[in-house]
């Protein structure tokens, strides 16, 4: 549910989580040396309540994040979704480097900072309302109001392996994406590749809400690779990704993208919106 910090008026997120499985992790990632560094995509720790019943439960305080791609807050430039893709990937390096598996990396635990997109904010329980449930939000492209930050959040399944190669292992089948082939209850796998193949599953998600996108179906098909050790990791994806993005000229990063349901009318009244009533009229007026 969200609330409002009493100390500065800032607008957060308060969610029940088992405090001695979902805490640790979150406090270590937000960690004053690990928060410094700008690769790390872990959605901020403001607080953790413990609640008064003695119980397993806490209550943690985060900022109020917003879903990577939603109706409201669409991708407009392929700059942009580049952008989005490489912070997921470096936030998966960084976890990586840390020794910390996210095991559910996946389209629903990415979220963006929706400070500088909709600066005017909006209601948590509709967000396409501002927070007196009658003016609609705005939201602004992404593309003009760079750098925005994106962020992983649920952390409930994740966990932190001691060093060297042959401690990369775990069991369970969980998370959103339920094809990663080499998950299993009874034969232990590296959840460090699991992440790139839920990541990379992203991808395809993106492609087929978008027109123009085709470009990243190698990043994806590598990230996906159903035998893990053919599999890229977290570091080469991102590798592949800058040498991929190397290749595209200034015009290709600025080239408007379309959701394909969108008709080519529906596209030109987006993109040249019909001018105020009074306007019409005073033109109108003054030929």
């Amino acid at each position: 549910m969200d609330a409002v910090r009493i100390s500065d008026g800032t607008k957060v997120v308060l969610k029940t989580v088992n405090i001695y499985e979902d805490v640790p992790i979150l406090q270590y990632l937000n960690s004053p040396e690990l928060a410094s560094d700008p690769r790390n995509k872990t959605v901020p720790l403001l607080d953790v309540i413990a609640l008064p019943d003695g119980s397993d439960m806490a209550l943690i305080v985060t900022p109020i994040l917003h879903p990577f791609n939603s109706t409201v807050s669409q991708f407009r430039y392929v700059s942009e979704v580049i952008d989005a893709l490489d912070q997921f990937i470096q936030g998966l390096v960084f976890m990586h480097e840390h020794r910390v598996a996210h095991r559910d990396a996946c389209y629903y635990n990415l979220m963006i900072d929706p400070t500088k997109i909709c600066p005017g904010g909006f209601h948590f329980a509709a967000n396409d309302l501002q927070e007196d449930f009658k003016k609609p939000s705005k939201w602004l492209e992404r593309r003009f109001v760079s750098p925005v930050k994106y962020y992983f959040i649920d952390f409930e399944m994740s966990e932190q392996l001691p060093s060297g190669p042959d401690t990369r292992l775990s069991l369970g089948i969980v998370g959103q994406d339920r094809t990663v082939p080499e998950m299993s209850m009874t034969i232990p796998y590296d959840p460090f590749k699991v992440d790139v193949f839920q990541l990379g599953g992203v991808i395809p998600e993106l492609i087929k809400r978008y027109e123009g996108l085709e470009f990243l179906l190698p990043l994806s098909n590598s990230m996906r690779r159903r035998d893990p050790e053919a599999r890229l990791t977290a570091a080469e994806a991102h590798d592949m990704l800058q040498e991929m993005v190397s290749s595209l000229t200034e015009a290709d990063l600025s080239r408007r993208i379309w959701l394909r349901v969108y008709s080519p009318r529906v596209r030109k009244r987006i993109e040249f919106p019909p001018k105020p009533l009074w306007q019409r009229l005073l033109a109108c007026f003054s030929s």
